[in-house]
């Protein structure tokens, strides 16, 4: 079995601008502005999934990791809308909800408005 793709510091640094152009510098949990603290999340843990456009959005630091309101202090909700991708599901295909819609992710940081699943 390979290993799932990991980017490089350099890829890293373009990958953040084209995250923070998708978001809109609005978190996807919250919608609230970002300013100048934001926290990349994977859809899908980084082990089964790797780094992608598909899986890694931009969220508040409280909003990824503190407490009940957070993706990861809340796992049902963040699964139901997406947030949470589980191993052996292809983030391509799974829609997030955030904005009052369903979005796909693309491979080149974009996105497309998607139907709801189920």
């Amino acid at each position: 079995m390979s290993k799932p793709p990991r980017w490089t510091r350099e890829e890293w640094d373009a990958a953040n601008l084209l995250l923070w152009m998708r978001c809109g510098g609005l978190c996807w949990w919250c919608t609230r502005p970002l300013e100048n603290s934001a926290e990349r999340h994977h859809r899908q843990r980084k082990r089964d999934g790797g780094d992608s456009f598909h899986s890694v959005i931009l969220l508040h630091p409280r909003c990824h990791n503190m407490g009940k309101g957070s993706v990861h202090g809340n796992p049902d909700e963040a699964k139901e809308r997406g947030f949470i991708v589980p191993p052996w599901s292809d983030p391509a295909t799974a829609p997030i909800l955030a904005r009052n819609n369903w979005w796909l992710l693309d491979a080149d940081g974009g996105m497309v408005v998607s139907q709801s699943p189920g």
